[in-house]
């Protein structure tokens, strides 16, 4: 038979016991009521509300998702990182679609007048952020900065560019030597 010593200790565990479970009750409540009452569930639900989250970034900011970071987003820039990233802002006369083919882009026609003489014709009502339309002469202006700029990484890709000349809408790029590959 168990002595009353015994008894009231096992007793007093299970007070102290229960009493704990009580307060830990207690707080969890306090926590929760304070958690919905002010917002916070709303505010801590939002976070997985991947809709919510989407069009608050796209309402304030462009979002590209990169493998590496950017460097540099100057346009004479040649790192491949960063090309990636430009691709998104800046368009050329022609790109390459997804298997590789040149198609065009601000161009909507091109093609060889000769060995030398590339000729593009220019897409009408192109404007800039700005928006000013695009002309013949800022094609230009952005070729010969490429070739000219001492910051320009693309002077070797455009090197055998002789001459650029525009006229009504079209563009004409004189290669030194033929060139198969300069669309690319």
């Amino acid at each position: 038979m168990k002595s009353k010593l015994e008894y009231a200790s096992h007793k007093t565990s299970q007070i102290i016991f229960l009493s704990f479970l009580v307060l830990f009750c207690m707080i969890v409540t306090a926590t929760a009521v304070n958690f919905f009452t002010q917002g916070a569930l709303v505010d801590w639900l939002s976070r997985f509300d991947k809709t919510a989250i989407i069009q608050e970034e796209t309402d304030n900011a462009l979002v590209i998702g990169m493998a590496a970071p950017v460097t540099s987003v100057h346009p004479l820039n040649f790192e491949f990182q960063n090309r990636l990233a430009l691709n998104n802002v800046y368009e050329g006369l022609v790109a390459l679609d997804p298997s590789l083919q040149v198609k065009q882009a601000l161009a909507i026609t091109f093609g060889q007048l000769d060995d030398l003489t590339w000729e593009f014709r220019l897409r009408e009502g192109v404007k800039f952020h700005n928006g000013a339309e695009l002309s013949g002469n800022d094609v230009i202006k952005s070729f010969r900065s490429a070739m000219e700029d001492e910051s320009s990484q693309l002077t070797s890709v455009l090197s055998n560019i002789d001459d650029i000349r525009a006229q009504s809408g079209k563009i004409q790029i004189i290669t030194k030597k033929p060139d198969p590959t300069f669309l690319h």
